[in-house]
C-alpha cells in the first residue's frame, strides 16, 4: 500500500488492538509511504486520519480501477511509478524499490531522487569559520 503524505512533520498512528492496548504503531514520513495493507486498515479509523484523507493531506497512490490491497510501485505504468518515486523521500524505500524494479525509466528515477536525498541532506560545510 503507498500512502502519500503532504505535511512537513511525521505522523505517527498508534495502532490500538481489542484490549485497547497499542500493539504497533505507524509511522507516516512527508512523501510516498509503504504500508502493509492490514495495517492501512487500522490507520483509517484513526480520527485523525480521517481528517487528513479529508484535506487529501494523506492519499492512497491508487490506479483507477484498482483496489487498495493490489497497489505496489510494481502495478503502475512507469509514469505513474516515477512520480510517485518523485514524491518519495524515504531512502530506504527507494532501495528497495530498486531493488526490484526492472524498468529502466523507473530505476533512472529512483537513482535521481536517492541522489537528490543525499545532495539536500549531506551536511553542509561551516563557512568562515
Amino acid at each position: 500500500m503507498l500512502v502519500t503524505y503532504d505535511k512537513p512533520n511525521m505522523l505517527t498512528v498508534p495502532l490500538v488492538n481489542e484490549k485497547h492496548a497499542v500493539d504497533k504503531s505507524i509511522h507516516f514520513t512527508p512523501g510516498v509511504n509503504s504500508i502493509d495493507a492490514d495495517d492501512w486498515a487500522r490507520c483509517k479509523e484513526f480520527p485523525k486520519v480521517k481528517q487528513l484523507l479529508a484535506k487529501q493531506l494523506l492519499k492512497v497512490e491508487l490506479k483507477e480501477n484498482d483496489t487498495e490491497e493490489k497497489l505496489a510501485i510494481a502495478d503502475a505504468p512507469v509514469n505513474k511509478a516515477v512520480l510517485i518515486v518523485k514524491k518519495t523521500l524515504n531512502p530506504l524505500l527507494l532501495e528497495e524499490w530498486r531493488a526490484v524494479e526492472s524498468r529502466a525509466g523507473v530505476l533512472k528515477a529512483i537513482q535521481a531522487q536517492l541522489d537528490h536525498i543525499e545532495q539536500t541532506t549531506a551536511p553542509r560545510k561551516a563557512v568562515n569559520q
